[in-house]
């Protein structure tokens, strides 16, 4: 892949306006990075040159400059959109996919085949590694079913004593919209980041209802075991599990691996290796799960519909 590719996949998918360093972390979010055919030290000024050399030739790409800084865009059909058409889109007024974690945070602990307590895992926390090395690697948010908080001691020690401890982890994939322009990336990506635990799943907050589409995630999931999740910003608790996935041993290679790469997937397995030793969930640990007024607060902040 070139770089005039990667940044021309990146604002086609995005549909917004973007600084450099958001195309960029867009791209690596993408997977896209990988597959650059560059040898420099430095690819994303490379990318930063590019970007700004197909701006100034007046090729597909425009730009506007907002408070010091050039955000990049697609033109609309040969024609330069409006710069306060530009401005309403911007980025700063769209949710980003780690805005919607709230959304499942909630979902899960509520939904009966869940009741988890869930944490997000920052990306960012990660060891670096050569290129590509820990590509797919992370999972977006993942989750924990303690199934005996109300027990009393001597009911979980009998139920371990019985091996019928039934703790459960879940990994979710979080995206924004999935549709036939970008189902088989999302949907292996969420197979590649999330097939280690119990049960994986790929989390939108729209998935498109075309028929044909819905038969081919479909068959995805029931040939992969990967579940799906339709988040409704409406009503959070009413959000659906489209195709549930299949329940898996736990890969511990995988889960080994990743708490030597991830610092914030080593606190969440430390909170539950916690937990299970006092017998007693602490929901302080993991994502704070947000009541109704708390939730409706954060949709309108984030414009998430």
């Amino acid at each position: 892949m070139t770089f005039v590719e990667l940044i021309l996949a990146v604002l086609t998918e995005t549909g917004q306006p973007m600084t450099a360093d958001q195309i960029w972390s867009k791209a690596d979010e993408m997977g896209l990075i990988a597959s650059l055919h560059s040898a420099g030290k430095t690819p994303k000024n490379t990318m930063s040159a590019q970007l700004t050399g197909l701006a100034n030739k007046g090729t597909s790409v425009g730009r506007f400059k907002e408070n010091k800084t050039y955000r990049y865009f697609l033109k609309c059909s040969d024609k330069q959109i409006s710069k306060d058409t530009l401005l309403h889109s911007m980025p700063g007024k769209q949710y980003m996919e780690r805005d919607l974690h709230p959304l499942l945070v909630r979902f899960a602990n509520t939904n009966e085949h869940f009741k988890a307590f869930v944490k997000t895992i920052y990306h960012e926390t990660s060891i670096k590694g050569s290129k590509g090395e820990n590509e797919w690697v992370h999972p977006d948010l993942v989750g924990f079913y303690f199934p005996y908080e109300t027990y009393s001691p001597l009911t979980r020690e009998l139920a371990n004593q019985f091996n019928q401890n039934q703790y459960r982890l879940f990994s979710f994939e979080m995206k924004r919209e999935v549709h036939y322009g970008n189902l088989r990336e999302y949907f292996f990506q969420a197979v590649s980041n999330s097939s280690w635990a119990n049960e994986g799943y790929l989390v939108a907050l729209h998935f498109s209802k075309e028929e044909k589409f819905i038969s081919e995630l479909g068959r995805l999931s029931n040939a992969f075991g990967i579940g799906v999740i339709e988040l409704n910003p409406e009503n959070v608790d009413q959000s659906q599990i489209l195709f549930p996935a299949r329940e898996n041993q736990i890969d511990w290679d995988t889960v080994d691996k990743l708490v030597l790469l991830n610092k914030s997937f080593q606190n969440f397995l430390e909170s539950v290796e916690g937990d299970i030793k006092v017998g007693k969930a602490h929901p302080g640990e993991y994502d704070q799960i947000l009541t109704d007024q708390q939730m409706r607060e954060w949709i309108d902040e984030k414009n998430i519909k």
